[in-house]
């Protein structure tokens, strides 16, 4: 079709992106103290490198790119030189700092960056503190380093612990997913057209499964929430999966013929009391009245 009707499609690369954005944020050391300043070529790169590692877990999916980089390049700065006074700062306050304005949905796409930046800090092995997703900001840089090792590791983890978790007759459908999961988020290189190809192949590999569920799985809720929301189960997944909206339940139709019985008490409730009848009665004779006096 491109070819057809001679159409160029306009390319645009994620790098000269982040490098227009990043301008817009006066973090240098012209504009902040020495302690919060960064340089732009630096920041750019960090931020750069995020966004990619968004994009590996499916946090990029679906989403606005604005909110996106605004948490990169935060996260980007803090990482950097992750001082007491930078890991203490709020988006607010940084934004206010950089005399920027801030994203609405820029919180919430931190707090994702986080969770998956503390999924590859757990497996980083010399490690030995305590990791949580407040802390993990000061190993973006080996994140980032070592993120498609990293990223392997967590995999086969989570893989392991569902084996462990999961009962016999579910090990086998389990471990097909997340092996599926696995090898989509592993490669960074990925296009949308295979990712598409895979989700297919993921569809198809749940309804084969599905006949081979057992009635007692068949009946239990909980059991019939995981496999229709199998983003739950894999260790990254889309956003749009893991947050998928809960079907209406249909209800039956009513049948109204006009031939239903009534109840006394929902007739009670229709006769008037004998101070309703006068009141009424009343009103009535007033606007007679005033009707008749305006003719």
């Amino acid at each position: 079709m491109i070819k057809v009707l001679n159409i160029q499609a306009p390319t645009f690369s994620v790098t000269d992106v982040m490098e227009a954005h990043c301008q817009e944020y006066k973090v240098s050391l012209g504009h902040v103290p020495e302690e919060l300043a960064e340089d732009s070529k630096g920041l750019t790169k960090r931020a750069i490198a995020l966004v990619e590692l968004a994009a590996d877990s499916w946090i990029v999916t679906g989403r606005q790119p604005l909110p996106i980089m605004m948490a990169a390049v935060y996260l980007a700065w803090q990482s950097l030189k992750p001082n007491a006074q930078r890991l203490k700062m709020s988006l607010e306050k940084f934004c206010k700092l950089a005399k920027v304005q801030k994203s609405k949905t820029a919180g919430t796409r931190i707090t994702e960056m986080k969770g998956m930046l503390y999924k590859l800090g757990k497996e980083i092995p010399w490690y030995k503190e305590v990791l949580t997703p407040d802390n993990v900001v000061s190993l973006v840089g080996d994140i980032l380093q070592h993120r498609f090792s990293l990223l392997r590791r967590a995999l086969k983890s989570h893989e392991l612990s569902l084996l462990e978790k999961c009962p016999a007759g579910q090990v086998n459908s389990s471990s097909a997913e997340t092996s599926s999961s696995s090898e989509v988020s592993e490669h960074a290189g990925q296009t949308p057209a295979k990712s598409s190809v895979n989700a297919e192949k993921q569809k198809q590999a749940g309804v084969g499964d599905e006949s081979l569920k057992s009635p007692s799985e068949e009946s239990n809720p909980q059991t019939q929430e995981l496999t229709q929301n199998w983003g739950k189960r894999v260790l990254f997944a889309p956003p749009c999966v893991v947050n998928a909206k809960r079907k209406r339940a249909e209800r039956p139709p009513l049948h109204v013929t006009g031939d239903e019985e009534i109840s006394d008490s929902e007739i009670e409730s229709y006769i008037r009391t004998p101070q309703e009848a006068r009141d009424f009665a009343m009103m009535q004779e007033k606007l007679f009245t005033s009707n008749n006096e305006s003719s």
